[in-house]
Parts: structure tokens; sequence; C-alpha cells
């Protein structure tokens, strides 16, 4: 590689640092949310650390779907999938392990 070339987008962004919040998003991306999903879960619900999701339990996920499926459409309103709600289940898990 010449020293001249510009580094490939994907090797930058893996020398850069991950902030939380893009830690959070990345792991949401993983867990098969969709964009609106994201948006709403972390900056409506403000999960903005991966501490967020240790602090939770299975059932946590299931009554944060459900109140998300109540709310009015100006504040948020979204329907988790069953597979969503089901990585973040898993989720929760893992970062509980990783504390």
């Amino acid at each position: 590689m010449d020293p001249a070339e510009p580094i490939p987008a994907a090797a930058a962004a893996v020398a850069q640092p991950i902030n939380p919040i893009n830690a959070v998003e990345q792991v949401l991306i993983v867990c098969e949310a969709n964009a609106n999903e994201r948006q709403v879960l972390i900056e409506r619900e403000r999960f903005v650390s991966l501490n967020h999701f240790a602090r939770m339990r299975p059932r946590d996920v299931t009554d944060l779907a459900a109140r998300l499926e109540k709310r009015p459409a100006a504040q948020g309103r979204i329907m988790l999938p069953s597979t969503v709600i089901k990585n973040l289940q898993s989720l929760c898990y893992w970062a509980r392990e990783r504390r």
C-alpha cells in the first residue's frame, strides 16, 4: 500500500474509537432493529450505553415492547418484531456477562 494512498473507509472506521452511542447503535443493528426502532430506543428511551442493557431482565424487554406499542404515533410508537425482542433479550444477557 502506497503511503500517499487514502485509507479505505472501513479501515478508517476501525481505527477510530467507538463512542457509547455508536456502540449502542451497532448492537441494535446486530439485533436487527431498523432505523426507526433504533432512533426511538436511543433518543426516546435513552439507551446511550451498553450498561443500560446489562441492567435489564428479559421481562423488562417484553414490557418495553408492550409500552412502545401503546404510545401515540407522535410519541414514537413502534411495534418491535418478535425477532428483535428476542435479540434484545439476548443482548441483555450478553451485556450482563461482560460487566
